[in-house]
């Protein structure tokens, strides 16, 4: 076993060089940590409250955003279904008046996923703007006031990052991957309250403990 000590985008980075061509399997203990590694950020900066703020700050037009987010996270993953449910949950009225169908999803899906790699450097305004606005009718512009600087400072990948997909692939929570084996395993243990790294799980275990019974299972 191996111990980095430090940044944790910097441990991921040294370890993928150990393992080479073999797969490298992260775990972490909260989704936002191995999520910024797949999107390359180097550290959890970002406003933990995105999601509520999107959500209960913007009503029908920061739910619509989230579930996009999901469906297009999920159709990265190649999970067509849960998808589907996610768009059909951002088109609500759209499907309950019959403006807008699976078909519909499917194509609006496609769309996004051709666009991924412009879209996953966007702020969340241009994401708005452009790929969702005048979509079906859909309406309220992002272009002024408190909620577009908000939306201006804040960027597709925290809100991916912020998602909790039930992940499947070599990114995962520890709790996702219980049962699982892995030759190559990066478990990911984060900052105490005080900003210090901690190896108090493996110095003084404490089987009490929540948190060191699950980076055991790690």
């Amino acid at each position: 076993p191996i111990v980095f000590v430090g940044n944790f985008f910097k441990a991921y980075t040294a370890a993928v060089k150990i393992c080479d061509v073999d797969v490298l399997n992260v775990l972490a203990y909260k989704h936002e940590v191995y999520r910024c590694i797949q999107f390359g950020l180097q550290e959890v900066n970002f406003d933990k409250e995105i999601l509520d703020n999107l959500r209960f700050g913007d009503a029908e037009r920061g739910r619509r955003i989230v579930f996009l987010v999901y469906a297009l996270e999920y159709s990265k993953e190649k999970r067509i279904n849960e998808a589907i449910k996610y768009v059909r949950k951002a088109y609500k009225k759209e499907f309950a008046n019959n403006q807008f169908d699976d078909r519909d999803g499917l194509n609006l899906l496609s769309n996004l996923l051709s666009n991924y790699n412009i879209i996953k450097g966007m702020n969340i305004a241009d994401f708005y703007n452009t790929y969702i606005f005048g979509v079906k009718g859909v309406k309220q512009k992002v272009s002024r006031g408190e909620i577009s600087g908000y939306y201006r400072n804040h960027c597709y990948k925290e809100v991916a990052c912020s998602i909790g997909l039930e992940n499947q692939g070599k990114y995962r929570s520890i709790h996702q991957s219980k049962g699982g084996e892995f030759n190559n395993v990066l478990v990911i243990i984060p900052r105490d309250s005080r900003g210090n790294n901690t190896l108090d799980f493996l110095l003084n275990p404490d089987m009490k403990n929540e948190e060191h019974r699950v980076y055991y299972v790690a």
